[in-house]
């Protein structure tokens, strides 16, 4: 379940693992994440996360018997690394590709996941919330996160008239 969870506030936030590991259980408020410690140490008051990550964390927070601070958790109780975090994302992603083809196995990382929900933000709401989502403070960083990978360039391509 925390594996599970894990995975989802990294793709349902667009947060960097960095900010996911960080976080504790009292930033959680039920619609997103209050009070995150961003890259460059800026603090933002609040980061949405998707309904179906929410759903997630709520039932990991659930399920959870313990009165530790920190959102994911070893077993032993000490704060999920950014390698940890990493490593569970790597598991996930092999028991994922383990029973499809060759060509059609994912390269599914932390950052990928960023960049997937970027992505897709942008595409449907527009480039100005990706990068309200993504914390950066210029458009001019945005653009390597909603770039289409090339599968979608080929199927736009194909798609004009």
């Amino acid at each position: 379940l925390r594996n599970h969870a894990l995975f989802a506030a990294l793709l349902g936030s667009g947060l960097r693992v960095s900010e996911v590991v960080n976080l504790d259980k009292d930033q959680y408020t039920g619609k997103g994440f209050s009070r995150v410690q961003i890259k460059g140490g800026v603090i933002r008051d609040c980061v949405a996360v998707h309904r179906d990550a929410r759903k997630v964390l709520d039932e990991w927070l659930k399920a959870r018997q313990d009165d530790f601070p920190a959102l994911f958790l070893t077993r032993t109780g000490r704060k999920l690394s950014r390698r940890e975090a990493y490593g569970i994302v790597c598991r996930v992603a092999a028991q994922a590709n383990a029973h499809l083809p060759e060509d059609e196995k994912m390269d599914v990382s932390p950052h990928v996941l960023r960049h997937t929900f970027l992505r897709k933000l942008a595409e449907t709401k527009g480039v100005h919330y990706a990068r309200e989502a993504s914390g950066h403070q210029s458009d001019r960083y945005i653009w390597r996160y909603v770039k289409p990978d090339q599968q979608t360039l080929a199927e736009a391509i194909d798609a004009l008239e």
